[in-house]
């Protein structure tokens, strides 16, 4: 993996990409719970970036249909959990939109191999309307 690629991907992944902390409802019945996994994605219409970034990164890519009636399909890249945090960190020395958001995405990693490297780990729990904050900003 040469910079030269990597930088390639860092710009596909800000202009068309997204870098973020899924969160899911837990099944438990007890309470209401949630788990937080850690994403990188990029949807285009075009292949071509997508096989780079499958390529070097891992991950999977589908086939996405049209959203509305007239549209394009695109193809859908993504990683998750454990790849996509190593994804984030190759990329965030190139990246300049999305850069905090890999940031962010590496600390959660680093959280996350604190809590015996499960996939999923209640990161924080958040109460409706509470803002978000950086670690910085907190």
């Amino acid at each position: 993996m040469n910079n030269i690629e990597v930088s390639y991907c860092a710009g596909v992944v800000d202009s068309d990409g997204c870098i973020t902390i899924k969160r899911r409802r837990s099944k438990s019945k007890s309470a209401e719970t949630f788990t937080y996994s850690a994403v990188v994605m990029v949807r285009q219409a075009e292949r071509g970036a997508i096989d780079i970034l499958e390529r070097l990164f891992g991950g999977r890519v589908r086939y996405h249909p049209p959203s509305n009636e007239g549209g394009r399909f695109l193809y859908l890249w993504e990683v998750t959990h454990t790849r996509a945090v190593k994804t984030a960190k190759a990329l965030v020395t190139f990246l300049r939109i999305k850069r905090e958001q890999a940031e962010i995405l590496q600390e959660f990693g680093e959280h996350m191999a604190n809590h015996t490297l499960r996939r999923h780990s209640t990161w924080y729990e958040i109460e409706p309307g509470e803002p978000c904050y950086t670690a910085d900003e907190a």
